[in-house]
């Protein structure tokens, strides 16, 4: 908060001592740039793509959610929710079973125990059939904006599960843009170079060089490809393609 003083050389002798003005705080900044699963989904809606969107998310879920390489299980964690908040809803099993692996990943990359807690009651809940289906996405949407999982080993866990849900989505936006061959949609839904480079000043130290190991390598590598399809004046359904390729082939590391 920056404090600002008014200044006078002689104030005249009834005049009262100029009061200091204090600036307004700056408005707060979001931290997480990236749109999250469920605001992906409005958007594509919006652009009349909503009924070919969950046919295009894959129904393979990531497997050894919780064991390895904390920012890899990140990335996996990151798969999950966005399939699971995307995709067909899942029967009654199926959503236990989904929210117990991220459960068991939040676990690995230690999160806070407020996320853990908060998964927790959605399982209870769902095991009551107290909640309805619905509800419950909106709470997990929150959720991945929201989590920023402790890093003081050194490993990127907050950004690589953000990471992870946002490419999940970005692959399922693309493919639908695909399905509908539609160039239009490609060149509204696929502008975002920011989002990359925000991912990117994440996995990338101030050298350039991807942090840690493979993973963040990996995921480098992909965010700079994308930033190039991104940037193009016309991305269209071709640019859609290159899309699906580039996350196709990332999110292989997820499974």
């Amino acid at each position: 908060m920056f404090v600002l003083f008014l200044a006078c050389s002689s104030p005249p002798p009834s005049a009262p001592p100029a009061e200091p003005h204090v600036a307004p705080a700056p408005a707060p900044v979001r931290e997480v740039l990236a749109p999250s699963p469920l605001e992906l989904r409005a958007e594509i809606r919006e652009a009349g793509l909503g009924d070919r969107l969950a046919a295009q998310v894959p129904t393979t879920l990531p497997s050894e959610i919780a064991e390895g390489n904390p920012d890899q299980s990140a990335l996996k964690t990151g798969v999950l929710f966005a399939r699971t908040l995307l995709g067909p809803p899942p029967d009654a099993a199926g959503r236990l079973e989904r929210l117990r692996a991220m459960r068991a990943g939040l676990a690995h990359i230690q999160t806070d125990p407020e996320h853990l807690e908060l998964v927790d009651a959605a399982i209870t809940q769902l095991e009551n059939e107290t909640v309805a289906w619905d509800d419950l996405l909106g709470e997990l949407d929150s959720a991945v904006q929201d989590l920023w999982p402790n890093a003081s080993d050194g490993a990127l866990t907050g950004p690589m599960l953000q990471a992870g849900a946002w490419l999940a989505g970005i692959h399922a936006v693309a493919s639908a843009v695909v399905d509908a061959n539609d160039d239009a949609a490609a060149d509204r839904l696929l502008r975002r170079s920011e989002v990359a480079r925000w991912f990117l000043g994440y996995v990338r130290s101030d050298d350039g060089d991807a942090k840690l190991g493979p993973t963040a390598h990996a995921v480098s590598k992909a965010l700079s490809d994308l930033d190039t399809v991104f940037g193009r004046e016309h991305i269209g359904v071709e640019g859609a393609r290159e899309v699906q390729r580039i996350t196709s082939d990332l999110l292989e590391l997820a499974l």
